[in-house]
């Protein structure tokens, strides 16, 4: 008999455990018996995502100030030096807009902050809409 078919002979066979009753009488479940086991409860995935409004428009402003899209494209063409040049002569020339916009953003973020109740704004889908 070789080694497969005598592994396909096996798979039938159950080994239990033992059951004990209340009693303390061991009794042997009868072969080929299986024991029902409890599914495990898994925990899901959330669904939903939020995005912070404040910050992504706080972030998308200042990505604008620093002329962010002309440096990424300097930075494509292998012109690191005119990147790095754009980006410096941004935040020389846009210092007021910067801290404007951090100022703006810092002072929404206390007044939300101290404001009670839920803040979701909207849902689109999964998404989460917070302030």
């Amino acid at each position: 008999m070789s080694a497969a078919s005598t592994l396909m002979t096996c798979t039938n066979i159950y080994i239990t455990n033992p059951i004990i009753s209340k009693s303390g009488v061991s009794m042997a479940a009868p072969l080929g018996a299986t024991m029902v086991r409890r599914k495990r409860t898994r925990s899901r995935r959330r669904k939903t995502f939020s995005i912070n409004l404040l910050e992504t428009g706080a972030g998308l402003a200042f990505l604008d100030a620093a002329n962010a899209g002309q440096a990424a494209q300097s930075f494509i063409k292998g012109d690191i030096n005119g990147g790095l040049n754009t980006l410096s002569n941004a935040f020389k020339t846009n210092k007021n807009d910067f801290i404007k916009i951090g100022v703006g953003t810092l002072a929404a973020k206390l007044v939300l902050g101290s404001m009670g109740g839920s803040k979701v704004l909207g849902s689109v889908g999964p998404l989460k809409l917070r302030a």
